[in-house]
């Protein structure tokens, strides 16, 4: 998902202000898709600082899961070849049990918000 190459880069950016031009060409889009990003990334509560002839900058971000910050962390490991991130839900293990009954990829790893239950 775009939105989560747009917010890689800019952590890996580490507060330094990064163009869109150079995000379009390390992900092979256009920058209206980048500027795309962004503002859903801000819509979700990311706070993107920009100026111009500089770009953007990751400024904060909102206490939520999202499987591209914590995918990085895992790079290299079985357990999160796959990230799932929810809301809500039941169990956690639960979800990955059912997941895995559908055919879900090995190393699958359910992160949650709030369990109801176990």
């Amino acid at each position: 998902m775009l939105q989560e190459d747009v917010l890689e880069l800019l952590q890996r950016s580490e507060g330094a202000y990064l163009s869109g031009e150079a995000m379009s060409q390390a992900l092979g889009v256009s920058r209206a898709a980048v500027w795309k990003a962004v503002e859903a990334l801000r819509r979700a509560g990311y706070g993107i600082g920009s100026a111009p002839n500089r770009g953007y900058r990751l400024d904060s971000a909102p206490d939520v899961l999202r499987p591209g910050e914590i995918a990085g962390a895992l790079e290299g490991c079985l357990v999160g070849r796959e990230v799932v991130c929810l809301p809500t839900v039941d169990s956690t293990s639960s979800e990955v049990k059912r997941r895995a009954a559908a055919g879900a990829p090995e190393g699958l790893a359910v992160l949650a918000g709030e369990q109801t239950r176990g």
